[in-house]
């Protein structure tokens, strides 16, 4: 829930930027490739989830890892992704967050709005 919110957040503050941020999700965009089967779109498929298997212990090498935490596996860094994506996808099509609590005038001053 608060993962969507952030993310409609970020696409209500830059609608631009939260579109571009597309690409970053190497996790069920090259699914599209295997429309095409071969080796170049097996290639294609596996290369992200390696790099980004690979970026992780690269970060978790020079800065290490939290006590307790269970070393994530390819599959399941691609299932992060994939759920990242539709948390994406999802915050693409409903509207925007709405406030649990508007403020309507100022407290000191109680002029509308929130600036003084």
């Amino acid at each position: 829930d608060h993962e969507l919110r952030w993310s409609r957040t970020v696409r209500g503050l830059d609608p631009l930027g939260f579109a571009a941020s597309l690409v970053s999700h190497p996790g069920p965009l090259p699914l599209l490739l295997l429309l095409h089967p071969g080796p170049i779109a097996a290639i294609g498929f596996l290369l992200p989830i390696l790099l980004r298997w690979l970026l992780v212990h690269l970060v978790e090498r020079r800065f290490g890892r939290a006590e307790g935490m269970a070393r994530p596996g390819p599959v399941s860094i691609w299932l992060r992704d994939c759920y990242c994506f539709a948390v994406w996808a999802a915050a693409a099509v409903v509207g925007p967050p709405s406030s649990r609590r508007r403020i309507t005038s100022c407290r000191r001053c109680r002029c509308p709005g929130t600036a003084c």
